[in-house]
């Protein structure tokens, strides 16, 4: 199955993927969010799934797919390399990310190599991933209660001005806590 938002990957992987020998796609699925009601109806061996860093619908679909027990090998197809894209992969139990990039001999493959039990997310990878989480984590952990609201409103795109505006607090105050932010996260 494959289930992507753009037609034109969708397609594509479609076309790649119906002449291999031993590989029939039994969906192309155009919305994520109702992917996994019928992906639980055909029950596939494979899942490739068209995942965006921060995509709260395709993690929801994620979980509703990847059963326990339902055997359904899960694919992620990204656009660009990020840790949190692979994050995400080893989260949802996922078996490999696929890249945008890669030739098509690298994706069918990959197809194959899953389909028969293989993972392409190497234990190297995922343990260094989950140290770097862990780091990461343990120092978000030593962000102040305000230092994590100053945070938080910045990252909804509000400005120090309006930050400060929404903190009550003086705009000078506000830099501090985004410099006192950045040198605990090292960013």
């Amino acid at each position: 199955v494959i289930v992507a938002d753009q037609r034109l990957v969708a397609d594509a992987l479609e076309a790649v993927l119906i002449r291999q020998p031993g590989m029939v796609v039994v969906a192309n699925l155009r919305s994520v969010a109702e992917s996994a009601l019928r992906v639980a109806e055909l029950n596939p061996d494979v899942v490739i799934l068209d995942f965006r860093e921060n995509d709260e619908v395709a993690a929801a679909a994620v979980q509703a797919i990847c059963q326990p027990n339902s055997g359904i090998k899960m694919v992620f197809l990204a656009s660009d390399e990020r840790e949190n894209i692979t994050l995400a992969a080893i989260d949802a139990g996922a078996c490999a990310v696929l890249y945008l990039s890669m030739d098509s001999a690298e994706l069918i493959h990959a197809v194959r190599f899953v389909a028969d039990g293989g993972s392409l997310i190497s234990p190297q990878t995922i343990a260094a991933l989950l140290i770097g989480r862990r780091k990461s984590d343990g120092v978000r952990e030593t962000l102040t209660s305000r230092e994590m609201e100053t945070l938080n409103l910045i990252a909804l795109g509000k400005s120090n001005r309006a930050t400060a505006s929404a903190m009550v607090i003086c705009y000078t105050t506000v830099r501090c806590r985004v410099r006192n932010v950045a040198v605990k996260l090292s960013a």
